[in-house]
């Protein structure tokens, strides 16, 4: 709904670039706050404990995903972790969060793009949505191991890292 207002006025390096070392610094600093709490604690709340508050909270931390560089997933496991979550329920709830975003997105742009699709583009479309799901899926399974037994650090430099070098290139006129 505010995608034309936020690519006018938000979507450049230099913003994608800050969200991403502010999102890499907040998560070390939750990491840090936590000190593993959430790793090991068998007082950290399971996905099937949490509340209607907590929900809501995790829910509205999507809302910083609105800036270029937010990570949408990142935030809501920020919420959840905040609200004391462990790291896989945190993660698990956040791409739960997802599916009717995600589902409602492809829907608003493919109808919006029927006009303009073929059989033929329906098809590969089809195709193309079955694969990634797959591969999604997979890659939802592998992430939700790791952070059973991993903290998010490894992701909060990485933030760090990407939104500097895009701060970079972007000085150097490298991208614009």
């Amino acid at each position: 709904l505010l995608e034309a207002q936020i690519e006018a006025n938000l979507f450049s390096p230099q913003v994608v670039a800050l969200a991403l070392i502010a999102g890499g610094i907040v998560l070390l600093l939750v990491e840090r706050y936590l000190r593993g709490r959430t790793l090991h604690d068998a007082r950290a709340l399971q996905i099937n404990e949490l509340t209607l508050r907590q929900a809501l909270i995790v829910g509205a931390a999507q809302a910083f995903a609105l800036i270029p560089g937010v990570s949408r997933s990142g935030s809501s496991i920020v919420g959840g972790l905040l609200t004391g979550l462990n790291r896989r329920a945190a993660t698990e709830f956040s791409f739960y969060l997802a599916l009717p975003l995600l589902g409602g997105t492809t829907v608003y742009k493919l109808v919006k793009s029927l006009p303009e699709l073929s059989g033929d583009a329906l098809l590969l479309l089809a195709v193309g949505t079955a694969l990634a799901g797959f591969f999604a899926w997979m890659a939802i399974d592998w992430l939700l191991g790791y952070v059973s037994r991993h903290s998010f650090a490894l992701f909060g430099v990485y933030r760090i890292v990407a939104g500097g070098l895009i701060w970079l290139a972007a000085a150097g006129g490298v991208i614009a």
